[in-house]
């Protein structure tokens, strides 16, 4: 699996921060800088499905990726197709229950296939945290535990020991820092951009989302910008696990775990 698209485990990780949306917090005060960032997990509590365009690249590498990504919240599901670079577009992930999917289309010398990895295998493998897999690995188990517990995050908030600061500009930063769960290995730190709303302004906050931006441990920092978010358009679990384009039909639909 190409090393350059590592990044991709991060878009797994925006989903776990996000997915904690279950709980109420109305006894927080709303005019703090934490009254976004709850309405931003609270929105969550009915959401079925969301897609965005997301583009994404990491201080460590020079190139941009952009990709079509596609969750079903109610199935624990999703796809992302890439469609830049033109070396790396027409690739798909499908993720589902602890499998994750890679297909590669058909290329000069090389037939369409897809790679099936067990990302609680790859995981335990000796050297793990230099893959993909295991870096995805380690989003998908951050994924479970807030899933699992989102109690943490709320407490965390409560002590003091994560923190949440609110800037405003042309746009609205929220600066996120502190003690993050234990399974997330080496976050220090997130900010998130949305853009300022006006007039009547969408039905969903988390539409307004404009970049996510994580900020690892040994000064490792990965930006991702999402744009044209839509929110609970009827995906079907069909959908997001095939591999094909469009209408297209492929001989590798449903590969299931």
């Amino acid at each position: 699996m190409p090393e350059q698209l590592w990044p991709l485990l991060l878009v797994g990780l925006l989903v776990g921060l996000v997915a904690g949306g279950a709980f109420l917090w109305a006894n927080l005060d709303p005019f703090r800088p934490e009254a976004k960032l709850i309405r931003l997990l609270s929105e969550l509590t009915g959401l079925r499905d969301l897609e965005t365009t997301v583009v994404f690249k990491g201080s460590a590498h020079e190139q941009w990726v952009e990709a079509n990504f596609q969750w079903l919240r109610t199935e624990g599901a999703f796809r992302l197709e890439i469609t830049a670079p033109e070396p790396l577009r027409g690739q798909v992930f499908t993720y589902q229950g602890g499998q994750l999917n890679h297909f590669l289309p058909p290329a000069e010398g090389r037939e369409a296939g897809v790679v099936i990895v067990r990302v609680a295998e790859a995981t335990d493998e000796e050297g793990a945290g230099r893959s993909l897999a295991g870096d995805f690995g380690r989003a998908a188990a951050y994924l479970a535990e807030l899933r699992a517990g989102p109690g943490k995050l709320l407490a965390a908030l409560r002590s003091g020991a994560l923190r949440v600061r609110e800037s405003r500009g042309e746009t609205i930063k929220l600066d996120i820092w502190g003690e993050f769960p234990e399974a997330v290995v080496g976050l220090e730190r997130v900010v998130l951009e949305l853009a300022p709303v006006q007039g009547e302004g969408p039905d969903f906050l988390l539409e307004t989302l404009l970049t996510v931006t994580f900020y690892l441990a040994g000064g490792e920092e990965v930006e991702v910008r999402l744009s044209g978010t839509k929110i609970n358009q009827g995906l079907t679990l069909r959908e997001v696990r095939r591999f094909g384009a469009g209408e297209e039909e492929s001989s590798y639909e449903w590969v299931l775990p």
